[in-house]
């Protein structure tokens, strides 16, 4: 064999080595990438999707709460404007005006927690549903500043508080006529 055929041979040996050999690193590299774009999309798209879930929970937890809200609304102003109760309570006759809380079955049914306070240091009425477990009332300090906020004012306010070891909805409004005004110093 000539040296020139050999060189040839070697040659044509050493391309097709260097063919496969760039198809490798060609295809190790187009693996590496694609790998590695689909680790950083993925996780951008999972990172979203996870933003977008989080304001889907926190969207639907609002208006969960919004919507007991409204409920609570209802019902407070079904008794908050009961003037003809907080009258009874201005004429010091509170123990007449005391009955028409106690004898009211849709108090346990409607709130789990249902108080009247006319001051800060204790309450004129409490009651408790039936399921409530622990019948702790609310701390003074927590009364104190509901009582602050609402007491004299129209309106209501609602609150998310912790008391008993456990989170209550919570939504106050002031004693009221029945065009909501405020007919006593109070909150309910």
């Amino acid at each position: 064999m000539n040296t020139s055929a050999f060189v040839t041979a070697i040659r044509i040996k050493i391309v097709e080595n260097q063919s496969k050999t760039y198809f490798f690193l060609f295809a190790f590299c187009l693996l590496t990438t694609s790998i590695s774009l689909e680790r950083i999309i993925g996780n951008l798209l999972a990172e979203r999707l996870e933003v977008e879930r989080k304001s889907d929970f926190k969207k639907g937890i609002e208006a969960s709460l919004e919507e007991r809200w409204k409920l609570h609304l209802g019902q407070i102003r079904s008794y908050a404007y009961w003037p003809e109760v907080w009258e009874l309570i201005k004429t010091k006759k509170q123990e007449k005006a005391y009955l028409y809380f106690q004898l009211d079955p849709s108090l346990d049914k409607q709130f789990d927690f249902f108080g009247i306070y006319l001051n800060t240091d204790k309450p004129f009425i409490t009651k408790w549903s039936d399921g409530s477990g622990n019948k702790i009332t609310p701390e003074n300090k927590i009364i104190s500043y509901l009582y602050e906020l609402q007491s004299g004012k129209e309106g209501y306010s609602n609150h998310l508080l912790f008391f008993n070891h456990q989170y209550y909805l919570v939504s106050v409004a002031s004693l009221t006529d029945t065009r909501g005004k405020p007919v006593i110093d109070g909150i309910m």
